[in-house]
C-alpha cells in the first residue's frame, strides 16, 4: 500500500511539475501584438527610403539639355563707402569703367561624322561662344590656330567653347577622336 500511496505521489507530483513547467512557459511567449518590427524590417525600410530620395532627387537635378547664355556682360566698379549726412552709402561709377563686350554665340552640333553649321564667318576681333552638342558619339571640337580643344562631349551633353577671332583668315575646326576628321568632321571658321 505504502508503493501505491508513493506511485501516487510521484504522479501528483509529476502532474504538477508538468503544469508549473507549462506556466512557466506560457509567461516567456511573447504575444504577436506586443511584438515590435524587427530591426532587420526598419533597416530594410531606411535602405529603401535613402534609395528612393537619392532616385528622386539625382532625377530631379538632371540637366535640362541647353547651358544659360549669356550675350552681353557689362561690369561695374564699386568704389568704397561714404559716409554723408551720418549715413553710409554705397556708389557705383557706371560710366567710367562700364565694359560691355559682346560675344557671338553659336550653337553647333556634333554628329556621326559632321558638324552643323559646317562654316562660320565672324569679324576679325569677335568674340566666340560655340555651344557644341553631342547627337551621338563621343565629340569634341579643335581649331588649332587660335589654340581650341574642348572637352570631349558624350551624347546628349553640351560643352562651351570661348575664344577670340583674332586674325583674318580661313580656319579648319575638326574633331578630334579617332578617324572622325579623316571621315569627314570637319568644318571652316571664316574670319573677315
Amino acid at each position: 500500500m505504502k508503493e501505491a500511496e508513493g506511485a501516487e505521489y510521484k504522479l501528483i507530483k509529476f502532474k504538477e511539475d508538468l503544469k508549473m513547467a507549462d506556466t512557466q512557459k506560457a509567461d516567456t511567449q511573447v504575444s504577436p501584438e506586443s511584438k515590435s518590427f524587427n530591426p532587420m524590417i526598419w533597416g530594410a525600410v531606411i535602405v529603401l527610403v535613402v534609395i528612393g530620395g537619392g532616385y528622386y532627387f539625382m532625377s530631379a537635378n538632371k540637366k535640362t539639355g541647353e547651358p544659360a547664355v549669356i550675350e552681353r556682360t557689362a561690369n561695374e566698379e564699386i568704389t568704397e563707402p561714404s559716409t554723408q549726412n551720418g549715413t553710409d552709402t554705397l556708389t557705383t561709377d557706371k560710366t567710367a569703367s562700364k565694359v560691355a563686350e559682346n560675344i557671338k554665340t553659336i550653337e553647333m552640333e556634333g554628329g556621326s561624322f559632321y558638324f552643323k553649321p559646317d562654316k562660320i564667318t565672324v569679324k576679325e576681333g569677335d568674340r566666340i561662344k560655340i555651344l557644341l552638342k553631342s547627337v551621338d558619339k563621343v565629340h569634341n571640337l579643335y581649331l588649332d590656330e587660335f589654340k581650341v580643344k574642348s572637352s570631349d562631349v558624350k551624347t546628349g551633353e553640351t560643352t562651351s567653347i570661348e575664344f577670340t577671332a583674332g586674325k583674318k583668315g580661313s580656319y579648319e575646326y575638326y574633331c578630334a577622336i579617332g578617324q572622325h576628321r579623316q571621315m569627314g568632321m570637319v568644318g571652316t571658321l571664316i574670319v573677315e
